[in-house]
């Protein structure tokens, strides 16, 4: 069941249609059940989007063949399952509004993540002087807030797990992680504002410990 919700370039999370076919039993073939299902009033590109995938066969002359996907919202797989009226499908049902409540508590918490991060580059531009080495001085912060966190500097972080310079962090962290990360760049944020200087703020931070079990 873990394998029914993907999420999908624009952060959205869908469901293959043929992936809740398989696991909610359908004894019908899968074309005509889907037809069945679109005459409850789904729409297409709205509600769901037509894709073609390839399969491996085992057959040496035609060792790869088409079939028709449906790549679901969320809340057209949530009515499907509802549809079926059985066990398994007010299993997958419940199961759906899970991992939705889950999945809309962790993007908050990760849009509360960029407000911090944002307060955070716009003190450091607003109260520390210009200079020709001021671009070495976000990336300094940068590191005392995720070093006490990851392990590492940002940037190695980046290449440990082979992430582009423009790729967010944040989406490789665990919620406890992402929470550590945010108190730490209110926290500097507030001491860069009561006039501290680097090397102040690093020495005051190795005595705290956001992290939580």
């Amino acid at each position: 069941m873990n394998d029914l919700i993907k999420v999908n370039k624009q952060g959205e999370q869908v469901v293959s249609g043929r992936l809740l076919y398989d696991f909610l039993q359908i004894k019908t073939k899968y074309n005509d059940w889907f037809k069945h299902m679109c005459e409850y009033g789904f729409e297409r590109n709205i509600d769901y989007v037509l894709v073609t995938q390839k399969k491996v066969t085992n057959n040496p002359k035609n060792p790869v063949t088409k079939y028709t996907d449906h790549i679901l919202t969320l809340d057209m797989a949530k009515e499907l399952c509802m549809i079926q009226r059985s066990d398994i499908g007010r299993q997958a049902r419940k199961y759906f509004i899970e991992v939705e409540k889950a999945y809309k508590k962790q993007s908050a918490i990760r849009e509360a993540g960029k407000i911090a991060r944002r307060n955070l580059t716009d003190t450091i531009r607003d109260e520390i002087p210009d200079s020709p080495h001021k671009n070495f001085v976000y990336s300094n912060f940068t590191d005392l807030v995720y070093k006490p966190v990851i392990g590492c500097s940002a940037r190695q972080f980046r290449k440990k797990h082979g992430l582009g310079k423009k790729t967010n962090i944040r989406d490789y962290l665990s919620t406890d992680q992402i929470k550590a990360v945010d108190k730490y760049e209110n926290l500097i944020k507030d001491l860069i504002r009561m006039g501290w200087e680097y090397k102040q703020i690093a020495s005051f931070l190795k005595g705290q410990n956001f992290i939580t079990a």
